[in-house]
């Protein structure tokens, strides 16, 4: 097997014009070509060669296909950033079983339907999802045994049970089966605030454009070390973390989780060069108190979304590392970046393997410079999803008139970058004017007394809806509601400054960093919440 067999590319990659390579082959080719090699760096200083990690997927795949999982076959992962997750993960990939990543989070029905949706008869889980899903064994279709790592052999009503260390444990006797491009790698449900989740049919080619993007966008090569501390359950852990990492032959600090006050000092430990960020991330690490060594650490890039405009330059320069920015879903991949000449705030350029418009309500192309809906179709095959799992009304629904609709909002200027103007579900409509609600938090993530931030639309019957923001004030800070709107009136259009602020001790968000909006309107005006109107009464 060569590097080109396997798709080993260099730093910059050119459209995909080689046979795409898929998760086995990879791990196949660096354990063979560096088996000594560090791939996972763990906790406790612990190490785990490429070699070791090919021999660790061969026993778990020789127990899961002695539990009867095959080519095909969907097997539910909900376990946090742990060594045993890559097992399964890997496993599953040599038997050309898919891997049905989930939040180790999920409790009651949201829980239950992805059990059943998903089809899956086998599940690798950590003790509490175990027993959530023990309660619920009366209602399962298709679950017939779970396996839990730190956890004895018991039985549980409706479900067998066993443990991690038994299943590899016995055999290392399995059938590898040949996966292709096209072939389903992976169902990856989304945390939609609303309604049941949609299973993303990711297959191996659309995990290795993941893979050539990030390598090519952060020139990430051997010798780096990728600091990965999103969950494993997300796409992008998996497919701009892990898969670069296999990809370019790197290590990867594996760490349970983002920690911000020992994020920096695990950094420097490790020795990490490359990492992949998503939602608030950036600005958390931006409101700790500046430090004389801020720059001294050895990051030269990290890669995500997103990056708030008033936050790019002042971060690189803080802590000497490059950002680079993107746009893209878990659908449709990362089609757009930020590499080359590109101002703070552009989501970026247009890969050469793909295309993006911006569309109206009637689907028809908008000009340069004009607000609509995002659109993306590939130029390569099976390099963005293949659809919703068991849902083909949406999935039909999604690609009408051949185009991947994102339902995200944004506008291509003259230079042809995408710009992105906010998610569907984050526009608020306030007497006919779209408000984005992004655009309002990043003005507020400005103001000196602010420590996180987030923005929603609130039903209103005669507007429409009112613009509510919800602020935690920095520590140590004073940070009044009526004082922020004030300042926040000199800085927004009038159709956008808020009528309604409160301040909260937290934010909600995903393990991700997302903003939980749902959440937040769901709580809707609680007592104490700031309202402008009536602070205009009072004042007549």
């Amino acid at each position: 097997m060569t590097a080109r067999d396997v798709g080993v590319l260099p730093a910059t990659v050119p459209p995909a014009t080689v046979l795409p390579a898929t998760v086995p082959e990879l791990l196949t080719f660096q354990a063979a070509r560096q088996p000594d090699a560090d791939f996972a760096l763990l906790d406790g200083g612990r190490r785990v060669s490429w070699g070791e990690m090919l021999e660790r997927a061969g026993r778990c795949a020789a127990g899961l296909a002695a539990l009867g999982v095959g080519p095909g076959d969907t097997v539910v992962i909900a376990l946090g950033n742990r060594l045993e997750f890559l097992e399964t993960w890997f496993a599953l990939a040599l038997l050309g079983a898919v891997e049905v990543p989930i939040n180790p989070e999920l409790v009651g029905a949201r829980l239950l339907y992805v059990l059943n949706h998903a089809r899956a008869r086998v599940a690798v889980v950590e003790p509490t999802p175990a027993e959530r899903i023990a309660r619920l064994s009366g209602e399962l279709v298709t679950l017939e045994h779970i396996v839990v790592p730190d956890w004895a052999a018991a039985a549980r009503p409706g479900v067998t049970t066993s443990s991690f260390a038994e299943l590899s444990a016995g055999s290392t006797a399995y059938r590898r089966h040949p996966a292709k491009a096209s072939d389903l790698s992976a169902v990856l449900y989304t945390s939609g605030s609303s309604g049941p989740p949609k299973g993303v049919m990711v297959p191996y080619g659309q995990h290795l454009a993941n893979a050539r993007q990030a390598c090519a966008a952060a020139s990430i090569t051997g010798s780096d070390v990728l600091y990965l501390c999103l969950p494993l359950h997300h796409n992008m852990a998996q497919g701009y973390g892990i898969l670069p990492a296999l990809l370019a032959g790197c290590a990867v600090r594996l760490a349970p989780r983002f920690e911000r006050a020992r994020f920096w000092s695990d950094v420097i430990d490790c020795g990490a060069t490359v990492w992949p960020f998503v939602g608030g991330l950036l600005s958390l690490l931006a409101q700790a108190p500046a430090r004389p060594d801020d720059a001294a650490n050895p990051l030269r890039v990290a890669y995500g979304v997103p990056v708030p405009e008033a936050l790019h330059r002042p971060f690189e320069n803080r802590f000497a590392l490059r950002l680079v920015h993107g746009y893209g879903s878990t659908e449709a991949t990362i089609p757009v970046w930020s590499t080359g000449e590109c101002p703070p705030g552009a989501a970026g350029q247009v890969l050469p393997d793909y295309e993006v418009r911006v569309l109206d309500h009637g689907d028809r192309e908008v000009a340069a410079g004009v607000t609509g809906e995002i659109c993306v179709r590939p130029r390569v095959p099976y390099t963005i999803f293949s659809g919703y799992f068991r849902d083909a009304e949406r999935t039909v629904s999604a690609w009408r008139n051949l185009w991947f609709h994102t339902g995200d909002r944004g506008l291509l200027d003259d230079s042809g970058r995408l710009w992105f103007r906010g998610r569907a579900g984050d526009v608020i409509r306030r007497f006919g004017e779209f408000i984005d609600a992004e655009e309002i938090e990043a003005a507020a993530a400005t103001h000196e007394g602010v420590a996180d931030v987030a923005c929603v639309g609130v039903d209103d019957t005669v507007s429409g809806q009112e613009v509510l923001v919800v602020a935690t004030p920095r520590a140590g800070a004073s940070l009044d509601p009526a004082e922020l709107r004030g300042w926040l009136a000199q800085r927004l259009p009038p159709y956008a400054t808020p009528r309604y602020v409160r301040m909260d001790d937290e934010i909600p968000r995903t393990p991700t960093g997302k903003i939980e909006r749902y959440k937040i309107r769901a709580a809707g005006l609680t007592p104490g919440t700031f309202d402008a109107r009536d602070n205009e009464r009072q004042t007549l």
